[in-house]
This record gives structure tokens, C-alpha cells and sequence, in this order.
């Protein structure tokens, strides 16, 4: 994939959104990981274990928080994605503005 340099000085006015976006997407990597852990720990202890409902119940809340967590992060990563791309595309937009008015009519 080939990403136009002149395409990409207009990011630097987004930073923060950038970052966070990143950032969501790394976070929501790991805590995939750890829902799946927290699920197979789950299924593990009923199926292999013989674990009752009483049992699981710090496991199943564990894996609700996770789940919440993994929610909350993705959701702030498509707020940042969609907040990053608005500004971007204003910067073109006024960009793309002013070099037609300095061309004139």
C-alpha cells in the first residue's frame, strides 16, 4: 500500500487522535488475549473440573470486566478514528480552498 507523504503532514494535527487510536487498538489486541484466556480458564473449570455456578463466579466476573473493557475500547478507538478523519479532511478541504481562491476564477 502506498500512502502519499503530502497526505501524511496533514496528521500532525492530529496527534492525540492518532495516538489514542493507536493506542485502543493495541489495548483491544490484549484484551482479546486475556478474554480468551478468561474463557478457556471458564470452560476448563466446568467441563474438566466439574465446577459449579458458586465456583464461577469470580471467573465469570472476571471475564464480563474484560469484555466491558474490550467494548470501551473500541469504542474510543472508532470515536478517535472518526475525530482524526474529520480533521484531516477539514485540513484538505481549506487546503484544497485556498489554493482555488489564490488560482482565481
Amino acid at each position: 500500500m502506498l500512502i502519499n507523504r503530502r497526505l501524511l503532514q496533514y496528521l500532525r494535527a492530529g496527534s492525540l487522535p492518532l495516538l489514542l487510536t493507536i493506542l485502543a487498538g493495541v489495548g483491544g489486541g490484549v484484551l482479546i488475549l486475556l478474554q480468551a484466556r478468561s474463557l478457556s480458564r471458564v470452560i476448563m473449570r466446568v467441563f474438566l473440573e466439574g465446577a459449579n455456578l458458586a465456583q464461577m463466579q469470580p471467573l465469570l466476573g472476571g471475564l464480563l470486566v474484560v469484555m466491558v473493557l474490550r467494548a470501551g475500547a473500541a469504542l474510543l478507538g472508532e470515536v478517535s478514528a472518526n475525530s482524526l478523519a474529520v480533521q484531516v479532511k477539514e485540513a484538505l478541504r481549506s487546503a484544497l480552498t485556498g489554493r482555488l481562491f489564490q488560482l482565481g476564477p
